[in-house]
């Protein structure tokens, strides 16, 4: 992770707590989920000698089965939790932006008849003051603790979708939490946002040149560049397959050179390769 925290995943100031109690209910929902694997595989030890659904179906999933679908089920919950973390913290920070530390100039002697009346005036606006500052406090308070509570949402949530790759990248947490990784924090921002973050991020690991090049874009430029990489990552592959003519035929004899790939070949190149493969000489059409 980098020092100021920007790699996806890395963990947000002052969630620490936040993250705990995620982490703990992680490990929770791991053990149970371990000990179900451990009594379903017995009951499908026990009906193998042949045991199934009155129409012929087994009872159970695979083993594999089932992991894929605890799998998926987690990382809706934690995409609903951190969909409702957002939420709040969205909800606080403009109610503290609603929120005014004016209350006008203080009242002035020469406005009251006496100082009775002046006294109370002043006592009411002294208050006024107190109570604007103390629920600006308490406001600022709360958007702090919901942003910091968004984000440990979005931090678990990313942490999820990175395990739930590692089947296809073995290397994954590696890549992505190496403190080398160039990443700004609109791009780790970007990156826990998306459902294909990880895979994004993995891309990035893998391609730093890249990376370092995104990481000094404005910010909007930034995520295009990352919506860029999102939209390529399951655009179908280019075609490997020559569809130039074969090379011609060497005659009997004749010294094999090697022949270089006509796909390869500047256009002079390729047309002095096909007049030969056509029999032509430069000038003179083949007779017929």
């Amino acid at each position: 992770m980098l020092p100021d925290n920007t790699t996806p995943g890395a963990d947000a100031p002052g969630d620490e707590d936040a993250l705990l109690e995620a982490d703990d209910a992680i490990e929770t929902a791991e053990a149970d989920e371990t000990e179900e694997e451990d009594s379903e595989d017995e009951a499908d030890g026990e009906k193998a000698e042949g045991e199934a659904d009155e129409d012929g179906k087994p009872k159970k999933q695979s083993k594999t089965a089932r992991k894929n679908a605890r799998i998926r089920q987690k990382i809706e919950t934690l995409e609903e939790i951190a969909r409702h973390e957002s939420k709040r913290a969205d909800e606080a920070t403009a109610r503290l932006h609603a929120l005014t530390d004016d209350v006008g100039p203080p009242p002035k002697r020469e406005d009251f008849a006496d100082d009775v009346e002046y006294g109370a005036k002043l006592a009411a606006y002294e208050a006024d003051k107190l109570y604007t500052a103390r629920t600006k406090k308490s406001t600022e308070t709360n958007a702090t603790e919901a942003r910091d509570a968004a984000n440990a949402s979005k931090h678990v949530l990313f942490r999820e979708r990175i395990l739930a790759l590692a089947d296809r990248y073995p290397d994954i947490e590696a890549r992505i939490f190496d403190n080398a990784n160039p990443v700004s924090p609109v791009m780790a921002e970007v990156l826990q946002d998306s459902e294909r973050g990880p895979e994004i991020a993995y891309f990035l690991a893998t391609h730093r040149e890249e990376a370092q090049r995104i990481k000094s874009m404005s910010p909007p430029l930034a995520a295009y560049a990352l919506g860029r990489i999102e939209a390529t990552l399951d655009a179908p592959k280019p075609r490997t397959q020559s569809h130039a003519p074969p090379p011609p035929n060497i005659l009997k004899g004749a010294r094999a050179t090697a022949q270089k790939d006509p796909d390869k070949m500047e256009t002079d190149e390729w047309l002095v390769w096909r007049n030969a493969q056509l029999g032509l000489v430069p000038g003179r059409r083949k007779s017929g």
